[in-house]
């Protein structure tokens, strides 16, 4: 075999295991590049990484399941009853005003979606503290459920209740958030 053949040979080996390694940490890299752009506020990158319908959709159906789980709790109270059925009406906006970029950002972080975890303009710590105080209290735990399917658990641990799994899917050699799921009766 010729020095040129080899030389073929090692270059396409080289090229394939490339190929597979990037495809392997392709969603870490992602990831990272959202913990990234969420502690910057960056919510361009935030939004590329995000299918909105898909994860709003995934959320109206937790709701949903939740409501009709207490309206059969308060199958006697009739006043619940309509407060439920009240509140499914409402699931739509109620989700169009959370899941949003800087929603989903706070989600990424290990928070929850409370307005006093809203990045103020106006604070005396400055933002890189409140990142490096934060890092200490999520805990992050990742892992491929098949080859197009990753799925990211986010634990906050000092709050053991409050947690989050996102779902992603490969689109292409790119990575989205199609799907959060969220103990509801902790938000």
């Amino acid at each position: 075999m010729s020095k040129t053949a080899k030389f073929s040979i090692f270059t396409v080996i080289v090229i394939l295991i490339a190929i597979l390694a990037y495809l392997y940490a392709s969603p870490y890299l992602a990831l990272k590049n959202m913990k990234t752009a969420a502690q910057q506020n960056d919510l361009e990158t935030i939004n590329q990484y995000i299918d909105y319908p898909s994860v709003r959709q995934s959320l109206k159906e937790q709701l949903n399941a939740y409501m009709l789980k207490e309206l059969r709790q308060e199958s006697d109270n009739e006043f619940a009853k309509f407060g439920t059925m009240l509140a499914s009406s409402m699931t739509d906006s109620l989700l169009d005003a959370v899941i949003t970029p800087s929603g989903v950002g706070l989600m990424l972080q290990g928070k929850n979606l409370n307005p006093s975890h809203m990045p103020l303009q106006t604070t005396t710590t400055s933002h890189s503290d409140a990142v490096e105080k934060d890092k200490e209290k999520v805990e992050y735990k990742m892992y491929y459920s098949s080859f197009n399917r990753f799925v990211i658990n986010i634990k906050n641990t000092e709050r053991h209740d409050q947690r989050v799994q996102v779902i992603m899917l490969r689109d292409g050699l790119n990575w989205q958030i199609k799907q959060l799921i969220i103990p509801i009766d902790h938000y």
